[in-house]
């Protein structure tokens, strides 16, 4: 992996209040796993690596460093409604309402944590 996975990984681990052994026993990983994916000496596969997007609250994308939006989608939804609010008298498309939907859903998980 990069630095950048094993900063951000941390750094949202603690966000969200919990410990290497916490995490770990969500994930059903041992806490060692999860200190060596902090310590960039271990890279997760891709199903851990999207269990762990979901658990903390954020897009596979924004743990690889690939993105500086941890919520890409909710940035969509923002760009969305500025654009919207020109014309407020035409319907939302459905996948305008499909983006809306995925949004809350991302939001719900990163504040049940």
């Amino acid at each position: 992996m990069n630095k950048l996975f094993a900063e951000r990984l941390c750094a949202l681990r603690k966000t969200h209040g919990m410990t290497q052994q916490a995490l770990a026993d969500r994930m059903g990983l041992s806490r060692g796993t999860i200190g060596m994916y902090e310590s960039g000496l271990r890279d997760p596969d891709t199903q851990t690596l999207t269990r762990l997007a979901d658990i903390l609250g954020c897009s596979v994308d924004y743990l690889l460093g690939r993105t500086p939006d941890r919520h890409p989608l909710t940035e969509q939804i923002l760009t969305l409604a500025a654009r919207r609010s020109d014309d407020d008298t035409e319907p939302l498309t459905s996948s305008e309402i499909k983006q809306i939907r995925e949004a809350i859903k991302i939001l719900k998980i990163d504040t049940s944590h």
